[in-house]
């Protein structure tokens, strides 16, 4: 009930964006029980997903931490 709530929320976004919001809500649903999720390279991984799929990106670009 709640992540149909939320889908609706984002129902004017575009398709991509609502197919990240989608699979994170279902990657939390899974991992809701665990103390301490780690959640952030599956979530990366939806986005990069998407962006290949949207707008044809094949690598992810390289970023320099200062």
């Amino acid at each position: 009930m709640h992540r149909e709530r939320l889908r609706n929320l984002f129902s004017s976004y575009e398709p991509a964006i609502q197919s990240v919001i989608d699979q994170v809500l279902q990657l939390e649903q899974e991992y809701i029980t665990m103390d301490r999720p780690r959640l952030k390279d599956q979530i990366d991984d939806i986005i990069e997903e998407v962006a290949k799929q949207e707008l044809g990106i094949t690598k992810k670009p390289h970023t320099s931490r200062a």
